[in-house]
């Protein structure tokens, strides 16, 4: 039976190195190939960093007689969930309408769809132009919060109450944007809220 300390076994598997979200995973098929990976130990820089951090000690060993294969489990405690922050406002909290305004996670920022209403107003009057043009400046103040500009926003989803509007629309919109315009999906909707004629959803990047 051979033995390996642990931390040598990790650098000649070095070579079916995968990362992952939560651990780092190995697998070795027979002693051939364990050969085969000592050519390859350079690249377990990776494996070394991770066993700074890891659950496994240094001083264990691994039968690798009986790894025909096994898949060797590396969980890193380095690694950590994704931070998740969620923006609400107070007209949001008075409404209790069950929504955040914005979700960050991990630099991400996902906002809710935008009307374009104003507080005490409503739905702006004067048709599918102005009611564009409130829905982009309330993206626009939103970003401002988290301190993000327009041109971090890399996708929107834009509903239209009537799709006859979708000329119109793109001109107000395309004001909000430098040339570089974020992917973007158009679809109608036989009714939205407020009886709006657009509602328009942004995901940006800082």
């Amino acid at each position: 039976m051979t033995l390996f300390p642990k931390t040598a076994m990790a650098f000649l598997l070095a070579a079916h190195i995968w990362a992952a979200p939560h651990s780092l995973y190995a697998q070795v098929n027979s002693d051939t190939d364990i050969a085969k990976k000592e050519e390859t130990v350079r690249e377990a820089q990776t494996i070394k960093d991770a066993l700074a951090n890891s659950r496994i000690s240094s001083d264990q060993t691994v039968n690798i007689d009986t790894l025909n294969v096994e898949t060797l489990t590396i969980e890193s405690a380095a690694q950590t969930s994704p931070n998740i922050t969620f923006h609400s406002n107070e007209a949001l909290k008075k409404s209790g309408t069950p929504f955040s305004s914005a979700v960050e996670v991990d630099g991400w920022i996902f906002l809710a769809g935008m009307l374009g209403t104003k507080p005490g107003i409503g739905v702006v009057p004067g048709g599918i132009v102005p009611e564009t043009r409130q829905a982009m400046e309330r993206i626009k103040a939103e970003l401002a919060k988290r301190g993000v500009g327009m041109n971090r926003i890399v996708r929107c989803l834009v509903i239209l109450a009537d799709f006859n509007d979708f000329a119109a629309f793109n001109g107000a919109y395309k004001e909000y944007f430098d040339g570089n315009y974020p992917a973007r999906s158009t679809f109608a909707a036989k009714t939205l809220a407020a009886n709006a004629r657009v509602e328009i959803e942004c995901t940006a990047r800082r």
